[in-house]
């Protein structure tokens, strides 16, 4: 049985929003897009096998990274 993972995003989603315009690198600019997909609660449904992979292993990173 899987665990739920419960995370607090402390930054406001106009800050993130911010950030992520002005975000040059592809790496943290993804890792910000998830930040401001879980802070809005606009997670993307519909995803393909690897693009969830890849959405799971970008949380995991930032919250590793924290």
């Amino acid at each position: 049985m899987s665990r739920s993972l419960k995370i607090t995003i402390e930054e406001s989603a106009e800050f993130l929003e911010k950030q992520l315009k002005n975000t040059r690198t592809a790496s943290l600019k993804e890792r910000i897009q998830v930040l401001w997909w879980l802070k809005t609660g606009q997670v993307p449904g519909g995803l393909t096998k690897r693009e969830h992979l890849s959405f799971a292993k970008s949380i995991f990173f930032i919250i590793v990274r924290a």
